[in-house]
């Protein structure tokens, strides 16, 4: 990768307990926020998975054990400092690959919000900013020093009963007696133990404020001359017909100029509905992809009609950067998520209108998916679509691909992923 400008900016979002980076990512592709910051990357640690004091018995993704719930203010957790480490590691790594650290923020939720909170309160180098949602402050809190002025935002629910309110105010209390005269706590009404759209709102304005586009150029990262990323797209012609090669390549260059398009067109009505033959496809694919130097997290794969199906058959370790699926469905022999944690991000893509695979039967199939431990399922209903291919369904591929590896037209090497979970 190359080196970022000095004027990039990173955020490293650490996410909850028995939940994932991938989790975070595809709720900010659902946002729209990752494209709204072209100057910031954006990195999406992921936890181990052990097990916790308060579930005897269970193994599930943590960064630290927790001895109690409701959660409690200024309380030891063991594993902690160990959870610490890791995140200084992350941190200095980012300022050897050329970020400097006052254009680096921390943000958490839950579990992740109070490693935030510890880790970037502890780091030698003064940070842009931490955020932190339903968390709260340990027993170690350091004191300020020099670091009084750090921005700390506090973003909680009023009707959380995992992490009570009250837990979030003392905890904005504790940190002023320790000298942090910047800390702000934005209560959301009704709000429960969740990261919804409002709350991300509330810590993009953060974001934009701790990292603002300081540069003439859009702080833009040196343009990679090379690919750097692999879309696979399965095409279900079985029903619409085949498309446009010619017309959907040309799309994906304006696009994703750095991002390179592997079209196969399903036109066999027969095979479309054989699970081991849409395997066989999906693997050869792969394949290629692999063979031409692409890493697998680096590949996108997805698909149209039974080209998305196809996709999903690789569930549940493909291992690659992203799954898309438009106006498919999800197989009811899917396996379930395996039990290291590991998710897939899945974003689908699904019309209001389909009259082949009805809007009701696509978001119950999800469902049930997410019920099989899938916990990075993005569901967009379209309006207006319906079971049919459009350039204009092409370009949200496109954007959601965009958001997934992080290059776009503009050919940052900044937003490349690397050194994302």
């Amino acid at each position: 990768m190359e080196a970022p400008q000095e004027s990039q900016g990173l955020v490293m979002w650490l996410h909850g307990l028995q939940s994932c980076g991938c989790h975070i990512k595809k709720m900010l592709i659902s946002t729209r926020i990752l494209k709204t910051l072209p100057w910031v990357q954006w990195r999406f640690p992921e936890s181990d998975v052990g097990e916790l004091s308060i579930l005897p018995g269970q193994r599930m993704k943590s960064w630290f054990d927790l001895p109690e719930q409701p959660i409690m203010e200024a309380r030891s957790h063991r594993g902690m400092q160990e959870a610490v480490d890791r995140v200084h590691g992350l941190l200095y790594e980012a300022i050897e690959q050329g970020f400097v650290a006052d254009r680096i923020l921390l943000c958490g939720f839950s579990q992740g919000g109070a490693l935030a909170l510890q880790a970037g309160l502890t780091f030698p180098k003064a940070l842009a900013g931490i955020c932190a949602v339903a968390s709260w402050t340990t027993a170690d809190l350091p004191y300020a020093t020099e670091k009084n002025t750090l921005p700390i935002l506090m973003c909680h629910g009023s009707d959380d009963v995992m992490v009570p309110i009250e837990v979030a105010r003392k905890s904005c209390k504790s940190l002023a007696m320790r000298g942090y005269s910047k800390v702000n706590l934005v209560t959301f009404k009704g709000l429960r133990h969740q990261l919804i759209s409002h709350v991300l709102e509330e810590t993009l304005e953060f974001v934009k404020q701790l990292l603002p586009c300081c540069s003439a150029e859009l702080a833009a990262a040196v343009p990679l001359k090379d690919l750097n990323g692999c879309l696979i797209w399965l095409h279900d012609a079985t029903v619409v017909g085949e498309v446009d090669e010619a017309l959907m390549t040309d799309r994906t260059s304006k696009v994703l100029p750095l991002v390179h398009l592997q079209l196969v067109q399903l036109s066999d009505k027969e095979a479309v509905k054989d699970g081991l033959s849409l395997l066989s496809v999906v693997t050869a694919q792969l394949q290629k992809a692999k063979s031409a130097g692409f890493a697998a997290e680096r590949t996108v794969l997805g698909g149209f009609g039974a080209g998305g199906t196809a996709a999903l058959l690789t569930l549940p370790r493909a291992g690659l950067a992203g799954l898309v699926c438009s106006c498919g469905y999800a197989s009811s022999g899917l396996p379930p998520q395996v039990s290291t944690g590991e998710d897939e991000l899945i974003v689908v893509l699904h019309g209001l209108e389909d009259d082949v695979v009805p809007i009701e039967v696509a978001r119950e199939q999800w469902q049930v998916l997410g019920s099989r431990g899938y916990r990075g399922v993005a569901f967009n209903a379209m309006k207006g679509l319906r079971h049919e291919f459009t350039m204009g369904l092409w370009q949200d591929v496109l954007e959601t691909v965009e958001a997934i590896l992080g290059v776009g037209a503009d050919g940052c090497a900044g937003r490349a992923p690397q050194g994302i979970a």
